[in-house]
């Protein structure tokens, strides 16, 4: 009936209408699919299904936009009426929103390319140290991240060095060699990370200058989980939501990065708490890297936690639990594969892991490597064992070194994040 919820569709006002009414006759028609999405979708389902012939279009409509993340069909009909007007403007090589003194700064490079193809004329700069995952100290930061990116992904140290003097001489210097530098974020741990380094970092003089372009959704996709899933007049959507840097911001970043480098989350959970007004998605972030500590119940972190559960009714190669966390179990994706990945190893070379490798033959690499639960992970997932018993590799969250216990804990009561050291 709907979308893959990873993707945007490419939504025209002929599809939408097209839809609706072939929505609304299979649903007098008795179907039941159709019935089964009416009752999801509408919230007076129920007492209209009571006589379907009494549904109207105009029920279908509401339904459908609200299947798309929009209050009504009027706001549907408007959001893909835009989306065609942007998609025109590409068609037609229309004049650039951007100028060619505009650099656009992203923690990644999953949208160089649809810029382009959206018609922005800027430069491209990738910032993209994942400070989600791994030591984030205070002091010696960039050794820090360089031996651990080096060792949790597989890659050549003097590799990883080079890239990472150059992203971040690059970072400093582009303040002053641009008129306009705009931010593209979204909402996941990842981004917001980096967020907090960008506008705590950059120089003050020159925030003026500084758009951000910050969201947590888009229309038509359910699951949304990065920029890099929307077509190119999507992209090119998203200029009139670009608002300035403002001191605000920068105070809050400077407080997120301040705590985040702590050896201590007590700090970055009060901020939490709190919230920050000017960073909408930052609370939540830090809610989701907060529970990558060891969790009170049986010292996992959410992301290893997922991972046993994925394979807690039959074996799953690497990719298939990836894909599954992905598509379905994590509340906030903010992982990369090489990155869940490292978090396996970390599972794996416990002195006692909670699954087993099954592959038969030559050693497979992750994405093909089939592994099952076995008892261990069974008692882990039971809460009849904690982590902290089965021998586990010393690891860092942010500023946050787990070695050797008492650990820092989280818990959730009520929707609200503790924690506790145990």
């Amino acid at each position: 009936m709907s979308q893959s919820s990873l993707e945007a569709p490419r939504l025209s006002l002929e599809f939408i209408r097209k839809h609706a009414k072939r929505l609304h006759k299979r649903l007098l028609n008795g179907e039941d699919q159709a019935s089964h999405w009416f009752l999801e979708h509408h919230p007076r389902a129920n007492t209209l299904l009571i006589d379907r012939s009494q549904v109207k279009l105009a029920d279908i409509q509401w339904g459908l936009a609200r299947e798309y993340g929009l209050a009504s069909w009027p706001a549907l009909v408007r959001h893909v009426e835009n989306l065609e007007y942007h998609r025109r403007a590409i068609a037609q090589a229309a004049r650039p929103l951007d100028r060619a003194s505009t650099l656009h700064l992203r923690c990644g490079c999953d949208i160089r390319e649809g810029l382009k193809l959206a018609g922005f004329c800027g430069a491209f700069l990738e910032f993209s140290d994942p400070f989600c995952q791994g030591p984030v100290p205070a002091e010696n930061l960039l050794t820090a991240r360089a031996e651990f990116i080096s060792s949790a992904y597989g890659l050549p140290l003097q590799e990883v060095k080079t890239r990472q003097h150059k992203e971040y001489q690059q970072l400093n210097a582009c303040w002053e060699l641009y008129d306009e530098v705009v931010l593209w974020f979204e909402h996941d741990s990842y981004d917001q990370l980096i967020l907090a380094y960008i506008l705590s970092h950059m120089p003050k003089v020159h925030s003026a200058k500084v758009h951000l372009i910050n969201i947590d959704r888009f229309p038509a996709i359910k699951r949304f989980n990065g920029l890099g899933r929307l077509e190119p007049e999507g992209l090119r959507s998203l200029w009139r939501q670009r608002c300035p840097v403002n001191a605000h911001m920068i105070e809050q970043a400077e407080n997120v990065w301040l705590a985040l480098t702590s050896p201590s989350p007590v700090l970055l959970e009060s901020i939490q708490r709190k919230g920050l007004s000017e960073l909408p998605f930052m609370s939540g972030a830090i809610f989701r890297h907060i529970q990558e500590l060891p969790s009170r119940f049986n010292g996992l972190s959410l992301t290893q936690q997922l991972a046993l559960e994925a394979i807690q009714v039959e074996p799953r190669t690497g990719g298939q639990i990836f894909g599954h966390l992905v598509r379905e179990t994590e509340p906030r994706v903010f992982l990369g594969d090489l990155m869940f990945f490292a978090e396996m190893n970390g599972l794996r070379f416990a002195d006692t892991a909670p699954f087993d490798v099954v592959d038969d033959g030559d050693p497979q690499p992750w994405p093909k490597r089939t592994i099952q639960i076995n008892e261990t992970g069974r008692q882990l997932l039971g809460g009849e064992l904690d982590w902290s018993q089965c021998g586990p590799k010393p690891r860092w969250v942010g500023g946050v070194c787990l070695s050797e216990t008492p650990w820092w804990r989280w818990q959730v009561d009520a929707d609200k994040l503790l924690l506790v050291q145990h």
